[in-house]
């Protein structure tokens, strides 16, 4: 769920809330860190040949369970956006 969550908002903030929905995705983000969330690859495998832009690289982190990763390139999608 919050993966689903954090997903919608990346995936959609070019065309629909701006800065708010990477803040929303940041806050998914940041509660995914905990160790014992599992995730379902297909999901985001999904996503990924969508973007072909800063939005990839989120997703492939996460695709490889890399969420500090992601969240340091979301916290620098968020920064430019500003």
């Amino acid at each position: 769920l919050l993966l689903g969550q954090a997903l919608k908002y990346i995936s959609r903030f070019r065309n629909k809330n701006g800065l708010e929905d990477l803040k929303k995705a940041y806050y998914f983000l940041i509660h995914i860190r905990n160790p014992q969330f599992n995730f379902n690859q297909d999901l985001i495998i999904r996503f990924i040949d969508q973007f072909d832009n800063p939005e990839y690289a989120l997703f492939e982190r996460l695709l490889n369970n890399h969420i500090n990763d992601a969240i340091i390139l979301l916290e620098d999608l968020i920064n430019d956006y500003n």
